[in-house]
């Protein structure tokens, strides 16, 4: 019984910081659409995080992707083939509440079920979430849509190192999926 409770603790313990890790990822573009045309892009307007320096980490990582796929970046006045806009954000905090396990009865002066109460999580969970289009500047057509979201523990939020590989890795995923033909 006993190790049944504790390997029950443990999985408790360990889910939330492995489901925290995973970025997913949901992406359609147009099929008909030839990507490798584009050479060149500019930023438009979409709803950046609030956060200023996540906000400029994600563009940062947004041009050190889009730059590894080939393409150019250009200043606002000069003729762009696409435009790559993002919106963000952070989503409500997700916390577990204690609660009481029983146990099996104990002797405590007489022989009686016990109930303790469990702590199951030590750091609230956010969830980031990050929308990326581009748009066909010749004829303003959406051609490409991806959502990202990862879970995000509260205490990689305070630290900007770890943050900044969260950042890292939910734009690399996501430039991962974009449409690379010839």
């Amino acid at each position: 019984m006993k190790k049944v409770f504790w390997t029950s603790c443990l999985v408790l313990f360990l889910a939330v910081p492995v489901s925290a890790q995973r970025v997913k990822v949901k992406t359609g573009y147009d099929k008909q659409i030839d990507f490798s045309k584009y050479k060149t892009y500019k930023f438009g307007l979409g709803l950046p995080v609030a956060n200023m320096t996540v906000n400029q980490q994600i563009f940062a990582n947004m041009e050190q992707s889009l730059t590894a796929l080939g393409l150019t970046k250009v200043d606002g006045s000069t003729k762009a083939d696409i435009e790559v806009s993002y919106f963000g954000g952070l989503g409500s905090p997700l916390t577990i509440p204690p609660r009481a396990e029983y146990v099996a009865p104990a002797w405590v002066g007489y022989w009686a079920p016990v109930y303790t109460t469990m702590v199951a999580q030590t750091s609230a969970v956010v969830t980031g979430e990050l929308q990326f289009e581009i748009r066909d500047l010749s004829t303003n057509h959406l051609v490409w849509q991806t959502y990202a979201s990862q879970n995000i523990l509260d205490s990689t939020l305070t630290n900007p190192k770890k943050l900044s590989e969260v950042v890292h890795n939910m734009i690399e995923k996501v430039f991962d999926k974009y449409p690379k033909n010839k």
